[in-house]
């Protein structure tokens, strides 16, 4: 599909520091004290937090860009490799993915090792045409948000204690039937 070799490497935890981190706390930093009522509001905010060298990027996702990459696994092996040993997730250092061998997986627990493990994540008689494309999008519908949360949002909307120009968005948010959490991700 892609034509690219991955290959990821896990860092011990603890044990490095990432150009994350200091992104994320300048942006903090720039958040301190400022009151934002709207999620374009952060975008903007992200994109003026660095004031040296080029501004970050900042890409506005909207949900026709959010995956399901869930709904493509169920079919596939991941608890033995080829070995038929059981593959001990939360060990591994590095993982490699050829477009070579599509559907099979390297890795390593420990980056010094010269020992490479790998995973057939389909059955041999698994035939590529019979699997699902993947990945399919993740929301078919508008997300919806809680119900007491968008009573709340309207109260202050109507209290003018969030300015009358953020209005129009919060109403245009669609409550929930019943409670919703899709912040979630216990599946």
């Amino acid at each position: 599909m892609f034509k690219m070799k991955i290959s990821h490497h896990f860092m011990e935890k603890g044990h490095t520091q990432n150009e994350g981190d200091s992104v994320h706390a300048l942006i903090e930093k720039t958040a301190r004290g400022r009151e934002v009522y709207s999620p374009d509001e952060w975008y903007s905010l992200v994109r003026w937090a660095k004031v040296n060298g080029n501004p970050y990027t900042v890409i506005e996702v909207n949900q026709n860009m959010i995956f399901d990459f869930k709904s493509g696994i169920s079919k596939r092996n991941w608890t033995k490799n080829i070995k038929n040993d059981k593959i001990m997730w939360n060990k591994i250092k590095q993982i490699d993915a050829s477009p070579d061998n599509y559907g099979l997986l390297e890795y390593k627990y420990s980056l010094g090792d010269s020992e490479i493990n790998q995973i057939q994540c389909f059955k041999k008689t698994t035939r590529l045409s019979q699997l699902k494309p993947f990945p399919e999008k993740a929301y078919k519908a508008l997300l919806k948000i809680n119900v007491a949360k968008y009573k709340d949002l309207i109260y202050y909307c109507d209290k003018h204690i969030i300015p009358e120009k953020y209005h129009t968005f919060y109403r245009n948010l669609l409550p929930a039937e019943h409670d919703v959490d899709n912040a979630s991700d216990e599946d």
